[in-house]
């Protein structure tokens, strides 16, 4: 997927940050997984520019995909960005929000030495959030059912319900009593923030953790 996106989009470097979970958005520096070279990484994140970057600032205001071009226009860029910037000839930017009801939690940012132009943004705007979902599945499998304190159990109602299976039929499954399958639904849904079992099993999948 990301060769064909480069196929058709031209850029030197990507960026793939922020998880469905509290405390690891975008913006927060942690959960990246990037091609970007690894001292820009570190002087970008020392110097606090993922708090105050014209580009991450403008994009999320506006809850679009948005260029630097763009980005310079609404904010001031701080003192060093752009040296950084010019060090590892990066002149142009863009970056794709990604969202979840509404709230952006994630982003794609893609740079090359030259600007993007808006039919290239378009393309970008399209493909970069199944991309994300993909590059950060294997994260959330792994560690979004610890970090939501999930239990195994829970995990295999879930899976065994997105299936089709009822409470019946997972108890028996599971040789729990359909009370105790019934119980680990509510559980579930309370950890996930979700207000029903459809809605349970649906953020479920879009976590990657089933």
């Amino acid at each position: 997927m990301l060769r064909r996106m480069r196929d058709a989009v031209s850029f030197d470097y990507i960026w793939v940050c922020g998880l469905d979970l509290p405390g690891f958005e975008a913006g927060t520096a942690r959960s990246v997984d990037t091609d970007f070279p690894p001292l820009f990484v570190e002087k970008y994140i020392a110097g606090n520019f993922n708090e105050r970057d014209p580009l991450v600032l403008s994009a999320y205001r506006e809850r679009r995909p948005l260029s630097d071009l763009e980005a310079y226009k609404q904010f001031d860029s701080p003192s060093g960005l752009q040296s950084l910037l010019a060090d590892f000839r990066i002149f142009g930017r863009a970056l794709i929000p990604v969202e979840r009801h509404g709230v952006s939690f994630g982003a794609v940012i893609v740079a090359r030495a030259s600007a993007f132009l808006p039919d290239e943004i378009d393309y970008l705007a399209l493909v970069a959030p199944p991309l994300h979902d993909r590059v950060t599945k294997s994260i959330m499998a792994r560690y979004g059912a610890d970090f939501l304190r999930l239990s195994a159990t829970e995990i295999r109602c879930l899976a065994l319900c997105e299936q089709g299976l009822t409470s019946e039929q997972i108890a028996v499954e599971c040789g729990l009593l359909p009370q105790t399958i019934n119980g680990h639904f509510l559980t579930a849904a309370k950890k996930l923030g979700a207000t029903n079992r459809v809605q349970t099993v649906a953020m479920a999948i879009r976590r990657g953790l089933i």
